[in-house]
């Protein structure tokens, strides 16, 4: 086994790919999986999680399992495939994994929970609200059941440098046009930067059991889009609050809190727990930047 090989499994997801950019920064190789055959290589390995073919996978001293169905519209109107990809195949591949001595690194949500407290803790009760949930929960108790070569990490929401969502907003209010955003639903992101960061880390010092990753506080939508606003000195009264009933998106589904309690890599790692407005600044400026490069 080479001790600086690292497998992705995913390598086409957005988590994916910032993780293989951190990891061969650090001067891993990399190996990646897809399940598009066109482009496939030594480094890149084909691999469909709904396929239960014997797949051959290379020795890896460490392995993060990133792909999956994460559109939880997709999840509910597909469960069949959902739980195909999202548990049986990600479960078979962890087993085959830890068989073979890899240290296996399992990205969760902060979904399984009922979002009904703040700053959930690792050991408090799962009871998540969607079928995205519900499957990360199957899916987290069969791979942690594999013994200490696993690592589950929940994670908030993630905010790529591009948040199409913000994009949207950004170009709406740059042009003079009002946006909406939800009063009730409510978010304690992390970059991409900083979950990929915290990953590669969890992984290299073999950190095993559950991990939380979370922004510091829950700030709603209607809140980022008002900060939007005032960030680019525009009318606060173009950002116009709504709820998520008056866009038939089901309450039962939107948790009141995604804070998590990140205390255990705190201590672990010395970090300290993510700014949630950091976060979304940081997002705020690269799509600004963005714009006036275009």
């Amino acid at each position: 086994m080479n001790a600086d090989t690292v497998l992705i499994v995913g390598g086409d997801s957005t988590l994916g790919r910032a993780l293989a950019s951190r990891l061969s920064s650090l001067g891993a190789r990399v190996i990646t999986t897809t399940r598009r055959a066109k482009g496939s290589r030594e480094t890149r390995l084909l691999l469909d999680l709904a396929s239960e073919s014997d797949e051959t996978l290379p020795d890896c001293s460490r392995a993060f399992l990133c792909a999956g169905i994460t559109s939880q519209r997709a999840c509910e109107e597909q469960p069949g495939l959902a739980r195909r990809v999202n548990v049986e195949g990600t479960v078979r591949i962890a087993e085959r994994l830890v068989e073979r001595g890899s240290f296996v690194v399992f990205p969760s949500t902060n979904l399984v929970f009922s979002g009904d407290r703040p700053f959930a803790r690792t050991d408090a009760t799962l009871c998540p609200r969607t079928e995205y949930g519900r499957l990360k929960t199957d899916a987290e108790a069969r791979i942690s059941a594999l013994g200490p070569l696993v690592a589950v990490v929940r994670l908030s929401k993630l905010l790529t440098p591009d948040f199409a969502l913000f994009d949207g907003w950004y170009k709406r209010l740059a042009q003079g046009q009002s946006i909406e955003a939800f009063r009730d639903m409510r978010v304690a992101p992390v970059t991409l930067a900083t979950a990929a960061s915290t990953l590669a880390t969890i992984g290299r010092q073999r950190i095993s059991a559950v991990s939380h990753l979370s922004g510091d506080q829950d700030v709603s939508y209607y809140d980022v889009a008002q900060r939007l606003a005032s960030r680019m000195t525009v009318p606060a009264g173009l950002v116009k609050g709504v709820t998520t009933s008056e866009v038939t998106q089901p309450a039962r589904a939107i948790p009141r809190h995604t804070t998590l309690d990140c205390s255990r890599l705190v201590e672990e790692l010395g970090m300290s727990v993510p700014s949630t407005w950091s976060a979304i600044d940081a997002v705020i400026d690269s799509i600004a930047r963005q714009e006036r490069d275009d």
